[in-house]
């Protein structure tokens, strides 16, 4: 049996617990977050609306929220540059839309009350079937981290950056003034899984910057695995982490086998 995937995202006093089930192999996400506020709001739109699911009780730790209560979201393939999904041959598809997203918080066309939980703005759970993807768009004030849970994903923008990227990596971008990417499934035999994060920045109008980082099944096997965290002065533990990111924000990741538990 496959071990489960899971990342944790913390920011300051941890105050909520997501899971999902998998979309497309047999994993598990799991994310808490520290309800914290940014020191700086910066004046950016919100990503077109969408809304979180859960309202947090009064002094509760953590809020388990079931993957059915997740919003799911399946666009049409032209609003990202695709072609139509196939009707006959479909070799490799999981799916019968190019993508399958589950929302946690508002975004697109999806609107709640909810909208974030401290510095997390968005958190997406992207299915995306082969030889499609997200065509070039732009975004602007935010640190926006990727982890990619199956699958190839294949990264380009206006930075100069071009690489692909397998199972167990961790991608981030500082938009800050503005920067414009694409993000595809380039693999013609298998669907791409990845959890996307936007995490609202200490400040606006920083300098767009683009990173990533490759973790190994045994730095993350029955056991947490640091992979991002605050750049030097931003928050604890700051200035340590192999992709660093303008927030106070940590992301770790696991693979458990099955019996096997990690502490909070």
């Amino acid at each position: 049996m496959r071990p489960r995937s899971l990342a944790l995202v913390r920011t300051r006093r941890v105050r909520a617990l997501t899971v999902s089930p998998t979309l497309a192999c047999p994993s598990t996400l799991v994310t808490a977050c520290r309800s914290r506020q940014p020191r700086v709001n910066p004046k950016t739109p919100k990503p077109s609306a969408l809304g979180a699911f859960f309202a947090m009780p009064p002094r509760s730790k953590f809020v388990k929220v079931p993957h059915e209560k997740l919003f799911t979201s399946t666009p049409q393939p032209s609003m990202f540059g695709n072609p139509p999904n196939p009707v006959q041959d479909k070799r490799g598809w999981s799916a019968l839309n190019w993508l399958t997203s589950k929302f946690h918080f508002s975004f697109a066309e999806y609107s709640s009350r909810n909208d974030s939980f401290g510095v997390l703005r968005v958190m997406n759970d992207d299915l995306v079937q082969p030889n499609r993807g997200f065509g070039e768009h732009g975004h602007a004030n935010m640190e926006i981290c990727t982890y990619v849970v199956d699958g190839e994903l294949t990264h380009k923008d206006s930075l100069g950056t071009a690489e692909t990227l397998g199972r167990g990596a961790i991608q981030f971008m500082t938009s800050g003034k503005g920067v414009r990417h694409s993000e595809h499934n380039l693999d013609g035999s298998k669907p791409l899984r990845f959890i996307q994060m936007w995490i609202t920045p200490d400040a606006g109008g920083l300098v767009p910057n683009y990173g990533s980082h490759l973790t190994t099944k045994q730095d993350r096997l029955n056991r947490w695995c640091d992979a991002v965290g605050p750049v030097a002065g931003s928050g604890a533990h700051a200035g340590t982490a192999p992709v660093q990111i303008h927030a106070d924000c940590v992301i770790r990741v696991a693979e458990l086998e099955p019996g096997i538990a990690l502490r909070l």
